[in-house]
């Protein structure tokens, strides 16, 4: 029997013909984010965030107004400077709030189509839950695109005049900073109180150590005045005492009552210290950070000392996996008093200790440090606008999978109680970052990681 090719090549044909057809309507029907019901949610969703972004940059934005009227105003700020901090403060709050809204933006679209039943019509006609994310995905990312590019321009410039206008105040203000029962040093005066009224400090104590006495001044009230134009602060005093006692001279004390005094302090003119942005990669664009960083692998310590970390980060990993594993014959170990079951786990747990203290010792090193900084705030300038995505994943988990049904009132609450988890855990990940007890890269999106695997778990739980 003779073998016809051309049959064979149709065949072949045909049937590759047919699996992209097929592979064109599941891509059609599964990928393509702009059906009638995708363009439905885009413009709930639209209205929603729009809605949480103000209400969430709201209450941030009052809990700033609140820090700098007790930390500014009622010490007699400029009103001038203090309405600087605040508007150069808001770019730090937005790149917060620009992904944040996503959470709530979901929760409040997707609680609405559940209550009006939309979301029952649309699984009615064969949309899966998954499918159902596709919008939230696209808008999330469109979020985060807007959050990267705001990242890296208008909130560094914000944070550079944010941190000047702070210094410019400390000048001006220079009590500012200091609690009761506390010292501040001005030039060769140490100067403390008991409160602090407004402008005005009560029970003020001011040392003085010159070359040939020591000085002590006592006033039931006083204030320290600058303008900012002047060499020189004025120490203004109410209703206090004087004494000062020459040194090398044994028992002999002048002593004074005042009802008015004036003290004044020198200090470089119009001296406003400059920030050095070198050392502070928060105030720098993402491809500023990236070539320090480079420059800092050149260097041999840093780059013997990334070798070292990185062969003993797989080793800890490995001996964390092995303790996991080995952790259930212990707990029968010690059931059956078995010393053989419980050694494994033991010494699994002792390995991990070990390597926990030699990359400790070595991530703590100042230039090792430093680094890591570097490389945890470079990431961040990424983790953070993309913590839109996981936000926008919480948020239609909680407002459709888990079946929530929320007014706004329950939906902000929990959408605050997420961005508290969320951005409380990339905060703070700088601290063992610093102390070398995370990996700078696992800092910057540990924030992102605790949010978003309890939602996928939930998201793939049940067959979708």
């Amino acid at each position: 029997m003779k073998f016809d090719f051309r049959e064979m090549a149709f065949r072949v044909f045909g049937f590759f013909k047919e699996f992209l057809k097929k592979v064109f309507r599941w891509v059609n029907a599964n990928l393509v984010p702009f059906k009638n019901y995708d363009m439905m949610v885009y413009r709930e969703l639209a209205v929603d965030y729009l809605l949480s972004f103000l209400i969430i940059s709201l209450i941030v934005w009052l809990k700033e107004v609140y820090l700098i009227y007790t930390q500014y105003i009622q010490k007699g700020a400029q009103f001038s400077t203090t309405l600087r901090i605040f508007l150069y403060s808001l770019p730090y709050t937005m790149a917060i709030t620009i992904p944040a809204g996503m959470v709530m933006a979901a929760i409040l679209t997707f609680n609405k189509m559940s209550i009006n039943l939309e979301v029952l019509a649309i699984r009615g006609i064969g949309i899966r839950k998954i499918r159902m994310f596709l919008p939230v995905l696209v808008f999330s990312l469109l979020v985060s695109a807007l959050g990267y590019w705001f990242f890296d321009t208008i909130l560094i410039k914000g944070n550079e005049m944010y941190i000047r206008e702070n210094i410019k105040m400390r000048i001006e203000k220079p009590f500012i900073d200091v609690v009761p029962g506390q010292f501040i040093t001005l030039s060769n005066f140490k100067i403390g109180f008991v409160d602090a009224k407004g402008s005005y400090l009560e029970g003020i104590e001011i040392y003085q150590d010159t070359p040939n006495s020591t000085r002590i001044i006592k006033a039931s009230k006083g204030e320290i005045v600058s303008t900012g134009d002047e060499p020189y602060y004025v120490i203004k005093l109410y209703e206090g005492s004087f004494l000062e006692k020459p040194k090398g001279k044994k028992g002999e004390i002048f002593s004074s009552q005042f009802k008015y005094s004036e003290l004044r302090i020198d200090y470089e003119v119009n001296y406003i210290p400059k920030y050095d942005i070198s050392r502070s990669p928060r105030v720098m664009s993402r491809y500023k950070v990236k070539r320090i960083i480079e420059k800092m692998e050149e260097q041999k310590i840093i780059s013997s000392a990334n070798k070292e970390l990185a062969y003993l980060y797989s080793n800890l990993y490995s001996s964390v996996g092995n303790a996991i594993v080995y952790f259930p014959s212990y707990v029968w170990g010690v059931i059956k008093n078995d010393e053989k079951s419980k050694s494994l786990f033991s010494l699994a747990v002792n390995n991990v200790k070990q390597l926990r203290n030699k990359i400790k010792s070595i991530a703590s090193q100042t230039a090792i440090s430093e680094y890591n900084i570097f490389v945890l705030e470079y990431h961040k300038k990424t983790s953070v606008p993309f913590s839109a995505v996981f936000y926008g994943l919480v948020g239609f988990v909680f407002g459709m999978v888990v079946r929530i049904r929320t007014g706004k009132g329950e939906s902000l609450v929990i959408g605050i109680v997420v961005i508290l988890i969320q951005t409380y855990l990339t905060m703070i990940a700088e601290i063992p970052v610093r102390a070398g007890e995370l990996n700078p890269v696992l800092g910057a999106w540990i924030g992102n990681i605790v949010i978003g695997l309890p939602a996928l778990y939930l998201l793939f739980r049940e067959k979708i």
